[in-house]
């Protein structure tokens, strides 16, 4: 009899424990809670804290969103692959992306998101941005959020939030010149740049008064594949606008569709006597404003359509460079 009474028992339990599951923590300590209906498995910021990270006053604050500038960290982190696997097991996708900071925290930046739930803050996107790299204004090295699934959106707040800082501190008054795109992220960043562009009328981020780019702003160096004498580093704007815009992933080979596109709107100016920053600078802000059915149907073949990009390249030149 009291064979079948432990079987009961046991079943009853059983039977909790599949209807509850949510209820239940897996993963690692102060690691787990929901978000809204989703159930979330994301690292603290109390739990990071006890790694030597220091979370000092957010630098801006929106609804249950937290921007920090993080600080105070060593070059070397205790148990770095322990953190590293904690971010793991949340599903993030670059679990070694900004960790910590590298020789100057003064020139090299962790800037953290956090969304509060239920007394906690969890850690839902990280940026690593390193000032004046290279000839660059800032190189977004790192750049990550929770997975898509639960954390759609959250890259994007990060870049807002850090619209509003640097148009509200001089301390962050910062324009991000390049980052290499990895491959499926291309969307998400035309959606960013889009953002960057707008008017805040418009729904997009804030801008210093006379600016035409919040946050991001590729350089506008000139081509190295025209001029031999420029060094490598000056590929990297024309790569990362040439992946984002017309998918090319293999490297940076020849005359490029970015650059194929510019010439062929400013055909007087491959030499270096003739090149005009400004105009590259428009052409950019052309490129970035453009919404997912035009980069679709007008960059997929530029020689077909180049009248018609033209038309459009002058019609925005109109609108907005009066």
């Amino acid at each position: 009899m009291y064979k079948y009474l432990w079987f009961i028992v046991i079943g009853i339990l059983i039977f909790i424990l599949i209807n509850n599951k949510n209820s239940f923590s897996v993963g690692m300590p102060e690691c787990s809670s929901n978000v809204g209906n989703t159930p979330i498995n994301f690292v603290t910021k109390n739990l990071l804290s006890s790694f030597g990270y220091i979370f000092n006053v957010p630098i801006q604050q929106q609804a249950n969103f937290r921007l920090y500038d993080v600080d105070g960290i060593s070059v070397e982190i205790p148990n770095i692959e322990y953190l590293q696997n904690m971010y793991r097991t949340s599903g993030n996708s670059q679990p070694s992306y900004a960790l910590q900071n590298v020789d100057n925290v003064i020139v090299n930046k962790l800037f953290y998101l956090t969304i509060e739930n239920n007394g906690k803050e969890y850690i839902v996107s990280r940026a690593f941005i390193i000032y004046n790299y290279v000839g660059f204004n800032c190189l977004l090295a790192n750049f990550t959020t929770v997975p898509y699934d639960r954390g759609k959106g959250y890259g994007s707040k990060l870049m807002e939030l850090l619209s509003i800082t640097r148009k509200t501190n001089i301390l962050y008054r910062i324009h991000i010149d390049f980052f290499e795109p990895s491959r499926g992220t291309e969307k998400a960043y035309r959606n960013q740049f889009r953002l960057s562009v707008k008017t805040e009328t418009e729904g997009g981020w804030p801008k210093i008064p006379g600016e035409k780019f919040a946050i991001y702003k590729p350089t506008t160096i000139l081509p190295a594949e025209i001029f031999d004498e420029m060094t490598d580093d000056t590929k990297y704007t024309s790569y990362m606008m040439n992946a984002i815009y017309f998918g090319e992933h293999h490297g940076y080979v020849g005359l490029n569709s970015y650059d194929k596109l510019y010439y062929m709107l400013f055909p007087n100016e491959q030499t270096p006597e003739t090149y005009n920053s400004e105009n590259k600078s428009k052409y950019n802000h052309f490129l970035m404003q453009l919404t997912e059915d035009e980069v679709t149907d007008l960059l997929s073949d530029i020689d077909k359509n180049i009248a018609i990009i033209d038309d459009h390249y002058r019609d925005f030149l109109i609108s907005n460079y009066p």
